[in-house]
Formats: structure tokens, sequence, C-alpha cells
């Protein structure tokens, strides 16, 4: 599942940029992998926090295609990472930068965003945040000592700006959910939800 809705994210953002000059060319965007299943002996037992690890996906479609057409790319991609030590060369070079201190780690990010400044270009970013069990956080005791429940869980993206964008998909109970987070200005309400529109239109 996580393979066809980084096809077909990587599909909407074709459409919603429709640029002739995508079509056939290279194109890449950033997925994650959760490293609590790759690295610790039990992940369960690990509390809530941030342990992915950002990855480059690359991929290629000529004008019209679908999810059919890529999506054997995005599984090679997917399974090459996950086979390799992923995760582990991103944790050496972090830190190495934060070995020197404040002033590395500042001059790492306004380099990062000066190139993303003047270029106008970031990747964007897709992360499935996996299966939320409702044995994580229930039961919840109400104040007449019912028990609360949970309907849904929604987890808001990060709004990143400058030249960024993030969508999030999540499953909880049997139904999946997919969302982002964005601001108006750069980004309009309208291209957004047609955005969407073109991702659930790609899924199957």
């Amino acid at each position: 599942m996580n393979d066809v809705l980084i096809g077909a994210f990587f599909l909407a953002l074709l459409k919603i940029r429709d640029d002739p000059s995508d079509w056939g060319a290279p194109r890449s965007l950033l997925t994650s992998a959760d490293l609590r299943r790759r690295h610790l002996r039990h992940p369960e037992e690990c509390p809530p926090m941030n342990l992915s690890i950002a990855y480059e996906v690359t991929l290629s479609a000529e004008e019209g295609a679908d999810l059919e057409e890529i999506i054997d790319q995005v599984t090679a991609i997917t399974t090459r990472r996950k086979a390799g030590s992923l995760g582990l060369a991103a944790i050496l070079f972090y830190e190495g930068i934060m070995a020197g201190g404040m002033l590395a780690v500042r001059a790492f990010f306004d380099d990062m965003m000066g190139r993303y400044l003047s270029s106008g270009l970031k990747n964007p970013v897709f992360a499935n945040l996996g299966i939320f069990d409702p044995g994580d956080y229930l039961p919840v005791p109400g104040r007449d000592g019912t028990l609360l429940d949970l309907v849904e869980i929604q987890y808001l993206p990060c709004v990143c700006w400058p030249y960024g964008f993030l969508m999030t998909a999540s499953t909880f109970r049997g139904r999946l959910t997919v969302m982002t987070a964005y601001e108006e200005g750069p980004y309009s309400t309208a291209t957004v939800e047609r955005f969407l529109g073109y991702v659930d239109r790609y899924l199957p």
C-alpha cells in the first residue's frame, strides 16, 4: 500500500504542475521509513518519537501515465532502500554536523535555506505514518466512569514553507486517511483541493 500511495502522490504532483518538461524526465520526491522497525529489538516499547529517516525517490512518467505504469519503479526503489543500511549514513552525516556545535548547525541550515530560496525548488514529501493501534491509546476513563472511545485520528502534517509541501497517510481501524497542511498565500485552497482530488483519482 505504501508504494501505491507514493505512486499516486508522484502522479498527482506531475498533474498539478502541468509542465511538459516533466514528462519522461526524472523527478524526485522525499518519503520516509520508520527506523524503529529496523534498528530496535522491541519497537513497541519505544516511546512516541520521530525516528524516521527521509530518502529520495526518483521516478519518471510519460504524459497520461497511470499508476500501473510507474508502480514497478516505485517498488524497485523502496525494496532496494529497505534492503540496505537505511538511515545509518544520514545519522552519521547529522552527527558530524552537530559535532561542530551550534555554529556548524546554523551554517548548514542557512546554506540549505539559501539554496531553496535562490532556486525555488524543494522536494515534496510524502510520509506514511502507518497503522495506529487503538490499544496504544485506549482505554481512557471518562468523568463519570464510562470509557471514552476514539472515532478517528488526524495527524496534522508539518506546514513547511518556503518551498515545501508535505502529505501524510495513516490508517486507523481499517480506514486510510490522507492529509496535508499548507499556508494560504504560497498555496491556494483550490489548488491543494485539486491536488488531493488527483491523488484520490490515481488510487485504485
